[in-house]
């Protein structure tokens, strides 16, 4: 039997949404079907980009980037954020 790929689960997921998922896998599984294109391991929508280019933004969303990272390492679970613009 063969299975989609984590990328398909994903895209089909986001399907007429506005929402991205983003993984980060800390070890190479070496498997496949879990390969995923460099824009769902990193924030690559329009927001993030435009405070990335604004003085020290670039630094900031690293750091925050690492501090998410450390809090997966730490707790062992997933997690997840929501950003309104909304407002």
């Amino acid at each position: 039997m063969d299975y989609n790929s984590l990328f398909d689960l994903i895209i089909s997921l986001e399907y007429g949404t506005k929402i991205h998922i983003g993984v980060l896998f800390f070890e190479n599984h070496g498997f496949q079907k879990l390969v995923l294109p460099l824009q769902h391991t990193i924030h690559p929508r329009k927001i993030c980009e435009h405070f990335k280019n604004t003085p020290n933004g670039f630094n900031r969303c690293f750091r925050c980037r690492n501090l998410a990272i450390k809090k997966a390492l730490k707790d062992k679970a997933p997690f997840y954020g929501i950003i309104n613009l909304q407002k």
